[in-house]
């Protein structure tokens, strides 16, 4: 949801991302996030039949 501040519209901050959007923002297949998350390497969480990455993790794997 956009809000509008003043003459400027602020985006939501992205908490949590799900495998898709985690694997295009760091450039890779979806495959290799599903295989990072089995091993270990990529930390997860599943909410009802989805599965999120939090922000943070996601940041730390681009820094």
């Amino acid at each position: 949801m956009l809000t509008q501040n003043g003459n400027q519209f602020e985006l939501p901050e992205i908490l949590a991302y799900s495998v898709a959007s985690a694997a295009r923002a760091l450039g890779v297949s979806r495959s290799l996030i599903r295989c990072q998350i089995r091993e270990g390497e990529l930390p997860a969480i599943k909410v009802g039949r989805r599965t999120l990455i939090l922000a943070a993790e996601i940041d730390k794997k681009l820094a």
